[in-house]
């Protein structure tokens, strides 16, 4: 089951959708906005298309920042787990039980 958008494999959809919708972005200034006619209707068009744009934008970049941030938590988990191995099954041990070793508690935090 998929936890995020853009988890890998990426669906075959997705990627046509993100290559469309940056195709029709910059078709829409390219190609569109020039030839509408009047500058205040060029404005007012740019005005209201150009929100949109930045909010999917948006959108898309604290989605993959925070993406970002939990491969880095899960690669900082499995550095201190092979830098200090004896101290965190120590502590392990102590909070979870002895039936609770290191390698699933690595595999549990990469994971997740």
């Amino acid at each position: 089951m998929r936890k995020h958008g853009w988890q890998l494999p990426y669906h075959p959809l997705q990627v046509v959708a993100i290559a469309v919708f940056l195709a029709l972005g910059f078709a829409f200034y390219v190609f569109f906005v020039p030839f509408v006619g009047k500058k205040l209707f060029q404005y007012v068009i740019m005005g209201l298309y150009t929100p949109l744009v930045i909010h999917f934008g948006l959108h898309a970049l604290c989605t993959l920042g925070q993406l970002i941030l939990q491969w880095s938590m899960g690669i900082l988990v499995l550095i201190l787990c092979s830098l200090e191995r004896k101290r965190l099954s120590a502590e392990i041990i102590s909070k979870l039980g002895s039936s609770f070793s290191l390698i699933p508690f690595v595999v549990v935090v990469v994971s997740y």
